[in-house]
Formats: C-alpha cells, sequence, structure tokens
C-alpha cells in the first residue's frame, strides 16, 4: 500500500498553569491521548507546554509515523502536570507560530487551556497575524 501524506502539521499547546490542576490536567491528559493516537499517518506534530515558561517537547516537529517520537510524546503526556505557575500563553504561541513553516504542510495549532489568560485582547490581535499561514483552535478544559 501506498503511504498517505496528509501534509498537516498539528502543534498541541498545553496549560500547565496551577489554575489548571486536579481535573482540568487529567480531562487534558485524557484528550491528549486520544487525539495523538488518531492523529493521521504521515503528519507532524509536537506539544508545547506552558505557564510562566513554555517547554517544546521536541526541537522541531516529529512524524505521528515515527514510533519513538509518538512513544515519547504518550510518555509525556502522561507524566504531564499542572507544574508550570502562571498562565503566559503569548510565549508558545509566538513560538508555535514564528517557527519556519514546513514546505507543503498545513501548520494546524491547537491551544489546550481552561481560559484563565490574561492578555486576551493582545493574543487575539497576535494570532490574526497568522491566518493566511495557520489555523489556531481553542479547545477548553473545565467547567
Amino acid at each position: 500500500a501506498a503511504s498517505v501524506n496528509y501534509h498537516a502539521e498539528f502543534i498541541f499547546i498545553v496549560d500547565r498553569s496551577g489554575s489548571m490542576r486536579g481535573q482540568k490536567i487529567a480531562q487534558t491528559r485524557k484528550a491528549l491521548e486520544r487525539v495523538l493516537a488518531a492523529l493521521p499517518e504521515g503528519s507532524l506534530f509536537n506539544i508545547i507546554g506552558f505557564g510562566s515558561n513554555f517547554q517544546p517537547l521536541f526541537p522541531e516537529s516529529k512524524s505521528s509515523s515515527d514510533a519513538a517520537s509518538l512513544s515519547t510524546a504518550e510518555d509525556y503526556v502522561a507524566a504531564m502536570d499542572a507544574d508550570f505557575g502562571g498562565t503566559e500563553i503569548l510565549k508558545p504561541l509566538r513560538h508555535a507560530l514564528h517557527a519556519p513553516p514546513v514546505p507543503g504542510t498545513d501548520r494546524q495549532v491547537l491551544v489546550l487551556t481552561d481560559g484563565q489568560v490574561s492578555n486576551t485582547a493582545e493574543t487575539l490581535r497576535f494570532v490574526r497575524k497568522f491566518r493566511a499561514t495557520a489555523r489556531v483552535f481553542s479547545l477548553g478544559i473545565g467547567d
């Protein structure tokens, strides 16, 4: 069978701030586990945890077809906790959106957060600048 290539890059920006403690981070882990298991074959992915600072899992996105990278991501998600302090969402978004695009891919950025972000207007203004090169989605976690 021919290999399938969806030409997509998925970057998951995950809120690991203190407000995500308990049930919210547990829901986030469960959601990410399911999403990682369902990534289209041949797509690229990365996870960026954020709070007061941010930390990408990989220096650059990895192939979902690479078993070692997927295993590393699954281990990261399983161990993930709400231990990154405050909620500074702009820096990880800048990192993800300013990264050089992978030729031939559509960049999809999914932010998983409880929404307790202080600089909403500034964040939306920044994200709008990348309408032509990336699609940014937010998945609300919690109640």
